[in-house]
């Protein structure tokens, strides 16, 4: 399936550390996008079967407790 370039700049994002999670402010930062963009990008992930999100769990970015979103791993 071909993601948007928004979603494909995430997954590199939350590759770059075992384990990393993102909330959605710093998935716009990390991105270069809109909060509405980032929304959709972590939407189509998830759609996708790519993503998981998680509340109240600390950002890997921020280090705030958000809803954050993370990649599924194998399995």
């Amino acid at each position: 399936m071909i993601l948007s370039e928004t979603a494909e700049k995430l997954v590199t994002a939350l590759q770059r550390g075992g384990g990393r999670v993102l909330c959605f402010p710093c998935v716009a930062g990390e991105t270069g996008s809109r909060i509405y963009e980032a929304h959709k990008a972590v939407r189509e992930l998830i759609l996708n079967g790519r993503a998981l999100a998680s509340p109240n769990v600390a950002c890997s970015a921020c280090h705030r407790l958000h809803l954050v979103v993370r990649l599924r791993t194998g399995g």
